[in-house]
């Protein structure tokens, strides 16, 4: 992967970084592959308003969807991303 490939979005709140988000541009679709607010944030809309806001600005730049991958008993941010509009088309099953 280049780095043009991959784009990091910061989250700023009175000039501290609360939260980040990764996500990779060089396929079919969009891959958001990192999402992290700092634990003092989280459960405030913080995750959501970063989330929307880079979807909505990749969608007006390259119009392709959007692709995550969420561990199954990761139920927070499952039911962030569900809130949001994203829906389950597949699940991966790995072997240890």
């Amino acid at each position: 992967m280049k780095d043009s490939d991959s784009l990091l979005y910061i989250l700023l709140k009175e000039g501290k970084i609360i939260g980040v988000c990764t996500v990779d541009v060089s396929g079919n679709s969009n891959y958001l592959y990192g999402l992290a607010i700092a634990e003092a944030y989280r459960g405030q809309g913080y995750g959501s308003y970063l989330v929307k806001s880079v979807v909505n600005q990749l969608i007006a730049q390259n119009d392709k969807a959007f692709q995550i991958a969420v561990e199954d008993s990761n139920i927070g941010a499952k039911r962030l991303y569900e809130n949001i509009g994203f829906v389950k088309q597949t699940q991966v099953v790995y072997l240890k």
